[in-house]
C-alpha cells in the first residue's frame, strides 16, 4: 500500500481582518490537494483617542478616552484642581471692589465701595475749595475737583445807619434842642447760602450738581467714559459692555463681546446651513468636531439647537461617543455619513 504523503501548506492568508469587536479569519491552502485550513485571529487592541482637560482652579483634570472604531470609552482622572489664586491687591470698576483670581477671573469678596470725601485744598474766604470721594476700602476715586464752596467774609459785617424822625412843633419849643426820637434800624433780609447735593444729574453730554434750593449749578463738565464689562461672554452667548460715565453712572451706550473661541478650533459660530458632523460651523469635519462631541457627551457642554441637529451623525435622537467615533471614521476618509 502506498504511503500518504504530507500536505504542503502555504503561508497563512488573512481572509477577514479583525477588529477591537470581532475576530478575523485566516486560512491556508495545501499546494498539492487543496485543503484548506483555518483559524481564527484574536480582535485587536481598541484605537483609543485620548481628549485631555487639564486641571482648572475648581476642577480635576481628566482624560476622556474613545476608541476611534467602537463606541467604547472610558475616563481617567488627572491632576487635582489647582484652587484659586486671588490677587491680594483690590480689582475695582466703577461700582464695587473685590480680589480677582489670575487664573481664571473669578471675584470674591465683591462689595459697593464705600465713598469718603478726600479735602485736596480747604475753602477760604472768597476762595473755592476742592475735593473728590474715595473708597475707604479699594482706594478707587471719582469726582475730583469737586468744588467746595468759598467761606463768606465775617470780618467787614455790613452795617445800616440808623434813620432818625423829628417830631414836628406844634408849640413853642420849651428847650433849645429839638425834640427826637430814634427809629428802630432796619437792614437787608438774609440770603440763604446754596447747599449742593452729592447727588449727580446730567444729560446726554454733561453732568453737575446742582443746588437744593434753586437751579445753581456747580461741578458741571463733560462725560467721562470707560467700559465696564456687565456679562462676560461664555462659549455659544455673547458678552455685555456698558460704556458708562465714571463720574455721575450714565449709560451712553451697550456693545457686545464676541463669544469664547478655543486655540484648535475655528472662530466660527453654528449656522443653520451646517453639513453633518460639522458641530463648529467651520465647514468641514475632523477631529475638533469629534472633540465637541465628546464634551456634549460627557456633559461637560450643552449642545446648541444647531449643534443637535448636525451631531447626532447616527440618528439615534442623541450626541454620544458613537457619534464622535462615526466623526473621527469620515474625518479619517474611513467611513460616510449615512
Amino acid at each position: 500500500m502506498e504511503a500518504s504523503a504530507a500536505h504542503s501548506f502555504g503561508d497563512w492568508i488573512v481572509t477577514q481582518e479583525p477588529t477591537c469587536v470581532k475576530t478575523g479569519i485566516k486560512t491556508r491552502t495545501c499546494a498539492g490537494c487543496g485543503l484548506e485550513e483555518t483559524k481564527t485571529v484574536k480582535k485587536t487592541d481598541h484605537d483609543y483617542i485620548a481628549d485631555i482637560h487639564a486641571p482648572t482652579c475648581t476642577e480635576d483634570g481628566f482624560t476622556i478616552y474613545i476608541c476611534s472604531v467602537c463606541d467604547k470609552s472610558y475616563t481617567e482622572i488627572g491632576e487635582l484642581a489647582t484652587g484659586h489664586k486671588y490677587s491680594l491687591d483690590w480689582e475695582h470698576d466703577y461700582t464695587m471692589h473685590y480680589h480677582m483670581c489670575s487664573v481664571c477671573g473669578e471675584a470674591v469678596e465683591k462689595e459697593k465701595h464705600n465713598f469718603v470725601w478726600i479735602i485736596d485744598q480747604e475753602a477760604d474766604i472768597d476762595i473755592d475749595g476742592r475735593q473728590h470721594e474715595q473708597c475707604s476700602v479699594c482706594g478707587y476715586a471719582r469726582n475730583y475737583n469737586t468744588i467746595i464752596p468759598s467761606l463768606p467774609n465775617t470780618t467787614s459785617p455790613m452795617t445800616v445807619p440808623a434813620t432818625t424822625v423829628t417830631t414836628p412843633e406844634t408849640t413853642e419849643q420849651t428847650s433849645t434842642e429839638a425834640s427826637t426820637t430814634e427809629a428802630p434800624a432796619t437792614t437787608e433780609p438774609e440770603t440763604t447760602a446754596h447747599i449742593y447735593s452729592n447727588e449727580w444729574q446730567y444729560d446726554a453730554d454733561s453732568h453737575w450738581q446742582a443746588c437744593i434750593y434753586c437751579d445753581n449749578k456747580i461741578n458741571s463738565s463733560k462725560h467721562t467714559f470707560e467700559k465696564i464689562v456687565v456679562k462676560d461672554a461664555t462659549r455659544y452667548e455673547d458678552g455685555i459692555i456698558h460704556c458708562v460715565c465714571s463720574v455721575c453712572g450714565y449709560v451712553e451706550y451697550i456693545e457686545t463681546i464676541p463669544h469664547m473661541t478655543f486655540p484648535d478650533e475655528p472662530e466660527t459660530y453654528p449656522t443653520s446651513s451646517q453639513t453633518l458632523g460639522d458641530l463648529n460651523g467651520d465647514g468641514k469635519v475632523n477631529s475638533a468636531d469629534a472633540r465637541i462631541a465628546l464634551r456634549i457627551a460627557a456633559r461637560l457642554e450643552t449642545a446648541s439647537e444647531i449643534q443637535k441637529q448636525v451631531g447626532d451623525v447616527n440618528h439615534d435622537g442623541r450626541i454620544n461617543s458613537a457619534d464622535a467615533r462615526m466623526i473621527l471614521r469620515v474625518a479619517a476618509r474611513l467611513d460616510t455619513f449615512k
